[in-house]
């Protein structure tokens, strides 16, 4: 008595009494008290959820959620990416890639130091600029080149202390510049100078030498060295000496000349050997 319907049934007839804080339950409700809303609230949880959404938006967010994380992931994406990034990465990978790369870098790598070791087999193609500080040592063989260099060594090496254990197995494309040549008496004529004042000089052969007194002829100047088969004087390289001159045709003349004339002017040399049969052999390199 004195009550109405809604206060006995104050939940069938929405009455009620109103309350500043929700009721606290521990576990949520079987089903919900109201369909969702039809729009997202307009501003983000305070918290993120426990576990990310079963399947993702339909569109991306129109700014990002916060700032990258300032490490990487500890696990690598399940696929690369479409397009390489646009600046290399600061370090070096600790590990290097499983394959090389199809193509060359367009350009040389720019460090410090060269690689610690060689590379197995050499490259195809040359480098275009030579490197710029030679090596520090040589390499441990020689190349292999398909041609000889196209001009010789600018300084020869030096000789070897003992000869090579086994001779060449061809002969040289280009002969020596100059052969030994064998020891033998000069058939020019010679002007030697005597000790008689009445007749200071002979003109004689090396056949005349060998006639007799051989021992006194030979000692006289310079004929030794002209007539060395003769005067048995072969193991002496040397030239007659100036004292003693010689007949010789010469630019097509007959002139009288001594060793000092022969080896006057380099260039000439070869020429003026020739012509007087090598008797200033020191001088023409003929023993």
């Amino acid at each position: 008595e004195g009550t109405i319907v809604q206060d006995e049934c104050p939940v069938a007839c929405n009455a009620c009494p109103a309350t500043n804080n929700p009721s606290t339950s521990f576990s949520p409700t079987s089903s919900p008290t109201r369909p969702p809303s039809p729009m997202p609230s307009p501003f983000p949880s305070a918290k993120p959820s426990p576990s990310p959404s079963a399947s993702p938006q339909i569109s991306p967010t129109s700014s990002p959620s916060r700032p990258p994380s300032p490490y990487p992931s500890p696990f690598p994406t399940a696929r690369p990416s479409s397009s390489p990034s646009f600046s290399p990465s600061d370090q070096p990978t600790d590990l290097p890639s499983l394959a090389p790369s199809f193509k060359p870098t367009g350009l040389p790598t720019s460090t410090v130091k060269p690689s610690a070791s060689p590379s197995a087999a050499p490259i195809d193609q040359p480098t275009i600029q030579p490197s710029t500080m030679p090596t520090l040592d040589p390499t441990n063989r020689p190349t292999e080149s398909i041609k000889p260099s196209p001009s010789p060594s600018a300084a020869p090496v030096e000789l070897t202390e003992s000869p090579s254990e086994l001779p060449s197995t061809k002969p040289s494309s280009i002969p020596t510049v100059r052969a030994t040549l064998p020891c033998v008496d000069s058939p020019l004529r010679l002007k030697i100078e005597t000790i008689d004042r009445n007749k200071p000089y002979i003109s004689r052969y090396c056949s005349w030498v060998g006639q007799k007194d051989i021992k006194n002829r030979c000692a006289m100047p310079g004929v030794s060295a002209s007539c060395p088969i003769t005067c048995n004087a072969c193991a002496a390289c040397e030239d007659p000496g100036e004292e003693l001159r010689f007949k010789f045709e010469y630019n097509g003349k007959d002139i009288i000349r001594n060793c000092d004339f022969v080896g006057r002017i380099a260039h000439k040399v070869p020429g003026r050997c020739s012509a007087s049969e090598n008797i200033c052999r020191s001088t023409c390199g003929a023993c």
